[in-house]
């Protein structure tokens, strides 16, 4: 039996009134056209991660459909199986621009669009809740998750971690419109999720925990739900047909391989890192709420296993006065926005306890930075609704405002915070280099050597000569990153393209040098910053270079060659001998790897990405009989 007050709630199809709020979904989607335009000017290139996803979304228009997404760090951590994120949608959505526009137009143009259309359908969905307080809330929150998330004006990244954070912001306000008897969302809702778990494993406990729950009050018997109509058959329908065409492919490769990608999933990855358990899940909610560490803050394990601080016990009791406030006198409506946050909070307790399997830091759970704006939201909602404010509407305009022009700020692509902003001008001049000294119609293999810069520079180079027409194989190593169908295999007529530090040649007496990249260096500086990081080390004591959770010390010491066999397993045996090597050499380990344990101090940490970060550069072409 539906209420009286049930049926007095907005229901779909009913809009708030006013000019702002209709122009409130394309208000947000400026700061991303500006972003687009700022990575367009600033000539910025698809790197890491982002490079082997452009090159497998180009790789569909050629016949090769990828079933699952990228692989999975759960690879190198828990020692077993390749394990892939669940599913191929985000390669489905670059591939029309991509292909079209080119690599980096047209990853540009499709991240945008995938970023503005979660931030206004995000609004959209606000709307509908007939609050004008509420969709200026909305938009406002929108705004903060894309500037805390991505930085301000960078959402053109193709990188698969943060890239679903908008996106899952969407999932939670439409299954909230869900439980309220809004069922037109349900299709919509359904393909946003689909989407975010398929892109990053780890959005999968959030959104199950909140969208699933939902989805059986909205489609369960009228009792369950406050809107006053059922849903259609029509909309239900349409919500599985979206269903099982989202996940036709990651389905399909489980049929045919017994279980396959999904079930290897479900079985976790068997790592070693320790779980932060039930009492750092109950630390997180405190933690979360003290702002702003976690939503300005850098996300570590620390975040999740440290005990309660005076700025969390009292930002704890301010928002537990808040929602009890706010549940007593809101509407049904309101009551069931502040139950979806806590859904939402609770999934993200549920993540952190049940997600030992690869390291707990910034990049993998940069999502937990969805929640606490989407909370606020809806404990300021929650007042809302029931209370709208009064008729002076210029402190919210103001407000967002001020949001949107931060949010549109065309943040530099090259500066001292990045490492890797020298990639931005090293791939161009090597591809372009590569393209007038080689023949495109032999059959080459790029590798990398050297550490993980050089990876990424392998990427990133097989993203542009991509672009320009080139067929490029890689070794088998990377056969997770691009699929099979690139693997080269070595013979006499393949060369290899190898790209590792400068001045030193890969094994092979027939290895020519074929393209030069030399940044701009201050080498006063850089021999300053190598000094310190001896002095660092001797202070310390011995240290660990990790990467991917593995100490990758020894890998890398075999890769200098400059260094003897015997070197080498000194350094593996005994760490400290590492202050005996050239300051150079540990230098070129220190930039070449994620993380030092123990951890910089900021300003060294800080020196070394401005002047150990860029890397001159060599490309040498080795034919595979000379190199195996």
């Amino acid at each position: 039996m539906v209420t009286a007050d049930a049926k007095a709630l907005v229901t779909e199809g009913d809009q708030p009134s006013g000019a702002l709020v209709r122009w409130l979904p394309s208000v947000v989607v400026v700061p991303f056209l500006v972003s687009a335009v700022s990575a367009l000017v600033q000539h910025w290139v698809p790197v890491s991660d982002g490079a082997a996803i452009v090159v497998t979304s180009r790789d569909l228009a050629r016949g090769h459909v990828p079933l699952l997404g990228i692989s999975s760090s759960l690879s190198e951590v828990g020692g077993g199986d390749v394990v892939y994120h669940p599913g191929p949608m985000l390669y489905w959505v670059l591939a029309p621009a991509t292909w079209l526009l080119g690599p980096i137009v047209g990853t540009i143009v499709s991240v945008s669009t995938v970023q503005a259309t979660a931030a206004a359908g995000a609004v959209v969905v606000a709307r509908r809740s007939g609050s004008r307080a509420l969709t200026i809330g909305a938009a406002i929150t929108v705004l903060v998750v894309a500037v805390t998330v991505f930085g301000p004006g960078r959402f053109y990244d193709p990188f698969n971690t943060p890239l679903p954070a908008l996106v899952l912001l969407f999932v939670y306000l439409a299954s909230w419109r869900l439980v309220v008897g809004d069922h037109a969302v349900a299709p919509v809702a359904v393909l946003a999720a689909s989407f975010c778990v398929q892109v990053h494993l780890t959005y999968a406990v959030p959104v199950a925990v909140v969208l699933i729950p939902c989805l059986v009050v909205a489609f369960g018997p009228a009792r369950w739900h406050a809107g006053p109509t059922r849903p259609s058959r029509a909309t239900v329908v349409a919500t599985a047909l979206v269903a099982a065409g989202c996940w036709s492919g990651p389905l399909v490769e489980a049929v045919t391989n017994g279980g396959g990608n999904l079930l290897a999933l479900a079985s976790g990855s068997g790592g070693t890192f320790g779980r932060v358990g039930l009492v750092g899940a109950g630390w997180v909610l405190v933690n979360m709420v003290a702002l702003p560490h976690v939503q300005v803050g850098i996300i570590s394990d620390a975040t999740f296993r440290r005990g309660p601080g005076p700025v969390g016990l009292v930002m704890g009791a301010l928002v537990t006065w808040a929602v009890v406030r706010g549940a007593r006198r809101t509407s049904v409506e309101g009551r069931r926005l502040l139950v979806v946050a806590g859904l939402a909070v609770l999934g993200a307790m549920v993540d952190a306890a049940l997600l030992p399997d690869e390291p707990l830091e910034a990049p993998q759970l940069t999502w937990f930075k969805v929640v606490v704006p989407f909370a606020v939201l809806a404990v300021a909602g929650s007042h809302l609704l029931t209370r709208p404010p009064p008729v002076r509407r210029w402190p919210g305009v103001l407000a967002l405002a001020l949001v949107v022009a931060v949010a549109s700020l065309p943040f530099p692509i090259r500066t001292s915070l990045d490492a890797d902003r020298w990639l931005y001008d090293a791939v161009p001049t090597l591809s372009g280099e590569l393209r007038a000294t080689l023949d495109p119609s032999d059959a080459y293999r790029l590798r990398s050597r050297g550490g993980v810069r050089f990876e990424l520079l392998q990427h990133a180079l097989m993203a542009d000569l991509d672009g320009h027409g080139w067929d490029l194989g890689v070794t088998a190593r990377n056969r997770t990153y691009f699929g099979d169908h690139r693997v080269l295999s070595a013979g006499p007529e393949v060369t290899d393209l190898v790209v590792g530090p400068a001045g030193a040649p890969p094994p092979g007496d027939d290895a020519e040098r074929v393209a030069t990249f030399r940044p701009r260096i201050d080498e006063v500086a850089r021999r300053r910053v190598e000094r310190a990081l001896r002095r660092w080390a001797i202070e310390r004591g011995p240290f660990e270079l990790t990467a991917e959770g593995e100490n990758r010390l020894g890998a890398l010491l075999e890769e200098q060659t400059t260094l003897s066999a015997a070197e080498v397993e000194a350094v593996v045996d005994r760490p400290e001998e590492v202050l005996d090597l050239d300051p150079s050499v540990a230098a070129e380990l220190y930039r070449n790897q994620w993380v030092a344990q123990p951890a910089l101090d900021g300003s060294l940490a800080a020196d070394m990405r401005r002047h150990l970060g860029p890397t001159a550069v060599d490309v040498w072409a080795v034919p595979s009989t000379s190199s195996a």
